[in-house]
């Protein structure tokens, strides 16, 4: 059977989302008990994460050299993340569940190929986003929350974003540049489902 792995996927991933992802990467390297001596100090990480969110936050103008720079910042922040996955990759040895608690993808789950349950899409206008969901079965309405900056750790920390009666809706003049996390449930006849899992965007 061939041995469970790293994926080196999130290099591709568009730069908004790719740091959101090695935001997830460095909590998860922080809080854990098994990949505490990575081979790139997690400061140094911390710091190519800000120097890349700032460039990015700073490019939003569509300046050259200011979008010449977060290049810059991106390709330095993919290469110590690549050290991270290689590291990674030494200490799991295989272990599937230990590369997934590190934040970092794995070989034998095809998550390009799956048609997401939750996801959240850039609206018509800077500010804006849609949120779209999975249809439910016997769903007559939705409802959704939201909340601003890491996820919570509380349900009560999350707020009412509102209903809605198709299983899509458009969420407008949300603040540039901060990270917002999104949940959306169906309303069934026996009631509310479970809630999706979180989806995080940096809103452009």
């Amino acid at each position: 059977m061939r041995k469970i792995v790293v994926l080196y996927d999130f290099i591709k991933l568009k730069t908004a989302i790719k740091i959101i992802y090695y935001r997830g990467i460095i909590d998860s390297f922080t809080n854990s008990t098994v990949f505490k001596a990575p081979d790139v100090p997690l400061a140094d990480s911390i710091a190519a994460f800000d120097a890349l969110k700032g460039a990015y936050l700073g490019s939003r103008n569509g300046d050259r050299v200011a979008t010449s720079t977060m290049h810059d910042c991106e390709h330095a922040a993919d290469d110590i993340f690549r050290l991270n996955a290689a590291y990674v990759d030494r200490i799991a040895n295989g272990n599937e569940t230990l590369i997934l608690s590190s934040g970092f993808n794995q070989s034998n789950v095809p998550l390009a190929h799956q048609k997401p349950d939750f996801e959240v899409k850039d609206g018509p206008h800077s500010g804006d986003v849609i949120l779209v969901k999975k249809a439910v079965n016997r769903a007559k309405s939705y409802f959704w929350k939201f909340s601003k900056g890491p996820l919570p750790v509380n349900a009560a920390d999350w707020k009412e974003l509102g209903h809605s009666t198709r299983s899509t809706i458009p969420v407008y003049g949300l603040e540039i540049g901060v990270n917002y996390n999104f949940i959306g449930a169906g309303v069934t006849p026996e009631g509310l489902t479970d809630f999706s899992a979180p989806v995080s965007k940096i809103i452009t």
